[in-house]
């Protein structure tokens, strides 16, 4: 699973992995999905991880932009958890 981030001027989230997507408009935690606004469905599978390039690109772009990031995987990760629990 990747991991998410939230920063920009609207503290906009978005998926970090392998690729970095456009912003999050929906997230179903009983099915572990997530839609950009580009209409890319994401489907969540394992556990978060960590991709080194994916992770450069993104503090890249949040610097040239001018803007400062916040890690917000655990709170998706709750979601997924309170889902389970349900």
């Amino acid at each position: 699973m990747a991991k998410f981030y939230e920063g920009g001027c609207k503290g906009i989230t978005e998926l970090v992995g392998f690729r970095i997507s456009t912003p999050i408009t929906s997230f179903n935690a009983e099915t572990a999905e997530g839609v950009t606004k580009s209409g890319r469905i994401y489907k969540l599978v394992g556990n978060p991880g960590f991709d080194a390039d994916a992770d450069w690109v993104w503090s890249n772009v949040a610097r040239a932009q001018g803007f400062t990031t916040k890690d917000v995987t655990e709170e998706y990760v709750a979601l997924l958890q309170q889902a389970c629990d349900i």
